[in-house]
């Protein structure tokens, strides 16, 4: 546990500006709030294997050290090109690789979702709002035209007889999107225990929320459209999205607890980690280990900062040393006063 701790501070310690930018993300979208709940989900999964594990030791594994360095080069290509959401993967992908090193391969293997479920933390995802809109807009237009009513569209913009719509970002239906897919992931995990299940579940969690947003819009607009603009415009326009949200889990509960499956026995998975268990790890073969993370965590920020100098040292166009001893002093810039002028314009 100390260890686990130990790298978890490494990783803040040395990328503390890239986990700023994560949190600060958090902070300010909406979006991405549940980030700050993915941390404490992930330990109590963990807690929840507890039985399971205490008879094992951890075990240095050095793929996870070959993954470390592959993830701490993807920082630092990224970090020199300024792709926030690259250097934000890639430090998760580091620190979920420093736990696959001191915990070794049999023990990461049995936390495999626990841990990769920190990736949850990147905030991803409003790439994808323009395509949403664009579908959700769409979808209610067609859904009026096959209902009869008619509609005039354009871009994301779109008149009824009663009056006009648009599809702006929170129409997108992003946020219950990321959310869907987020609790469901943590659903399929508990309540299946074959592959093929939990795949099967998760694209259930992608399309039927962006299925029942389309749904969502149009009985919003029909609503509008049939009380005369009086019903679906104020508040209750974004409680009928709740509403929809809470339909959508709770239709995706249901299938999914038709479809769990049989957990395995308390008795047979203390069986078999009494059978896999390791040889206790000494305290200097624990230091020895962290050293090694420490090492491969190190090399990248320093990295970033002599790369940054020879790129400002190169870029340095030397125009002082080629200008000769002519006595010129400097000059402020002038203020012009420069401003546009529009003539007939209202």
């Amino acid at each position: 546990m100390s260890g686990i701790l130990l790298v978890t501070l490494l990783s803040i310690t040395l990328f503390f500006a890239t986990w700023q930018s994560i949190v600060d993300i958090w902070v300010r979208s909406k979006t991405f709030n549940h980030g700050f709940f993915i941390a404490p989900i992930s330990i109590w999964l963990v807690w929840q294997q507890r039985h399971r594990l205490q008879n094992l030791s951890p075990r240095f594994s050095w793929p996870a050290i070959i993954a470390a360095a592959c993830c701490g080069l993807a920082w630092l290509a990224a970090d020199l090109v300024n792709v926030l959401v690259v250097k934000q993967f890639a430090v998760v992908g580091m620190l979920i690789s420093g736990y696959w090193a001191l915990l070794g391969n049999y023990i990461t293997s049995k936390l495999l979702f626990p841990i990769g479920f920190l990736f949850f933390m990147v905030p991803v995802g409003e790439s994808f709002i323009p395509p949403l809109m664009e579908y959700t807009a769409t979808f209610t237009v067609a859904l009026l035209r096959l209902t009869g009513i008619s509609v005039y569209r354009e871009g994301f913009d779109f008149t009824l007889t009663s009056g006009s719509w648009s599809v702006i970002e929170s129409c997108s239906g992003i946020n219950s999107l990321i959310s869907t897919i987020t609790i469901g992931a943590v659903y399929a995990y508990l309540t299946f225990t074959r592959y093929w299940k939990r795949a099967l579940f998760m694209l259930l969690c992608i399309t039927m929320p962006i299925i029942a947003n389309g749904f969502r819009a149009y009985v919003i607009v029909i609503i509008g459209h049939l009380s005369d603009m009086k019903l679906a415009v104020g508040f209750d326009h974004f409680l009928y999205g709740g509403v929809f949200f809470v339909l959508v889990m709770l239709i995706l509960f249901y299938v999914g607890f038709l479809w769990r499956d049989t957990p395995q026995s308390e008795a047979s998975e203390q069986a078999i980690s009494q059978q896999t268990a390791t040889a206790e790890c000494s305290t200097v073969h624990l230091l020895s280990m962290l050293l090694v993370i420490g090492a491969i965590y190190s090399i990248w920020p320093a990295g970033a900062t002599q790369l940054k100098n020879l790129q400002m040292h190169n870029t340095d166009s030397g125009l002082h040393d080629s200008i000769p001893s002519l006595n010129w002093l400097p000059a402020d810039n002038p203020y012009w006063g420069w401003a546009p002028h529009f003539q007939g314009a209202t």
